[in-house]
């Protein structure tokens, strides 16, 4: 996805964007809430700029053009400022089975289940290393989670097919999650894919974000 802000900058936002790209990914659509008739952009319609309920929004987007518009095994996102080495990637995921339930992301944190708080103040460095090292088992009695982990820093996530096609549902609907856990895109969808839908997230220390 863009995050630039009106139509204006979308030619300088996206050249950048566009210019490291492997040869391959050329014709693959890019998801913005500006439209430019010069690239293949698909017009979200999310509120433009880098804010928590437009960032909520275009993540939903995404999800949903995966789940409507694509045939991949995987659903992977990284920010328009990542690197990815696209080789160390498939061969990453090559490892399993994408007929199962996978969700594989960088813990920024761990969060208690229920709790609201501001996203600012959430997320921070000192608790990287600590989420780094940890792994949260669901309670024996209940078999449920009373933690879970907040992805942050823009280090990017991977989701198998069958858990989208699972949690459809309420991951379209991840702006009206974020709201309502006072929480941004990527924690918001980390309180989904493990509080409400049960799948267990990879904790992987090669991904890298700028808490790093």
């Amino acid at each position: 996805t863009d995050d630039s802000s009106n139509g204006a900058q979308v030619g300088s936002a996206v050249s950048p964007n566009r210019e490291p790209w492997p040869t391959r990914s050329m014709s693959d659509p890019l998801l913005s809430d500006p439209t430019r008739d010069s690239f293949n952009l698909i017009n979200t319609g999310c509120e433009s700029g880098h804010t928590p309920q437009g960032l909520c929004c275009k993540t939903a987007a995404s999800i949903r053009y995966y789940h409507d518009h694509s045939k991949a095994s995987w659903l992977c996102h990284a920010d328009d400022d990542s690197f990815v080495v696209y080789p160390s990637l498939r061969s990453y995921l090559s490892e399993l089975d994408p007929s199962k339930d996978h969700f594989i992301g960088r813990a920024g944190a761990t969060l208690p289940v229920g709790k609201k708080e501001n996203n600012k103040g959430a997320i921070r460095k000192s608790s990287l290393l600590q989420a780094s090292r940890k792994k949260l088992q669901p309670d024996s009695t209940s078999g449920k989670i009373s933690e879970y982990f907040a992805i942050g820093g823009g280090a990017g996530w991977c989701v198998s097919r069958p858990v989208v096609e699972r949690g459809i549902k309420l991951l379209v609907s991840l702006p009206q999650t974020c709201k309502e856990i006072n929480f941004s895109d990527d924690t918001a969808l980390g309180y989904v894919l493990q509080v409400k839908l049960g799948v267990t997230m990879v904790n992987e220390n090669m991904l890298h974000s700028h808490l790093d």
